[in-house]
């Protein structure tokens, strides 16, 4: 007999499937839990190499309501978000819980979050709002949501997805942000400001 101390994984999950890996990963920590783990991930397995170390990615519908509304408070702080307005948020026709992507730090702290709005009959998701928390940025995190984002939105049905970004020269990083992972202009809103007589 021998003392066990350690575990080792090495997983595939079907590249259409990448979102499992996170599934994958709960089982493991679930039955090797209390020894020192390791995870072998393969180099083409973009989806987990992509993700910050520390960190995984839920979904509204799996943290609940009060997850969703720390992750919308924390990321535009000073925010007048409460519960009573995630209940109208979800009571939105489009909104899916499953298409709200949280990411979740170590300590429980919700560090980033998505809503992708599906259009069913054009194929196209459209994230709004994306946002991460002040201590949480710099991080990769909003690169590898939108990623696992477009998994989850091309699994529903989407072909194509959009974003709204400020456009000024003070929000050059989100417009960076969203160019990194593919997006690029499509249009631009005109303000027409007519002055009061």
């Amino acid at each position: 007999m021998r003392d066990v101390t350690g575990a080792d994984l090495a997983y595939q999950v079907h590249p259409g499937h990448a979102e499992l890996v996170d599934e994958v990963i709960d089982w493991y920590d679930g039955v090797a839990a209390g020894l020192e783990r390791t995870v072998i991930l393969q180099i083409a397995d973009e989806f987990a190499l992509k993700r910050p170390d520390g960190f995984r990615f839920r979904t509204a519908d799996e943290a609940g309501p009060e997850a969703a509304v720390q992750a919308h408070i924390a990321a535009w702080a000073p925010s007048t978000y409460t519960a009573e307005s995630y209940e109208w948020v979800r009571r939105t026709p489009p909104y899916r819980g499953d298409l709200h992507v949280l990411v979740e730090a170590a300590d429980g702290t919700m560090a980033a979050s998505t809503i992708m709005w599906l259009d069913e009959a054009n194929k196209t998701a459209e994230f709004e709002p994306v946002g991460t928390h002040p201590g949480y940025r710099r991080l990769g995190l909003g690169r590898a949501m939108l990623l696992h984002g477009m998994h989850l939105a091309r699994a529903a049905g989407a072909s194509q997805a959009t974003v709204a970004c400020e456009g000024a020269p003070g929000h050059s990083r989100a417009r960076s942000l969203y160019y990194s992972v593919g997006f690029r202009e499509f249009t631009r809103d005109v303000p027409l400001i007519k002055a009061g007589s």
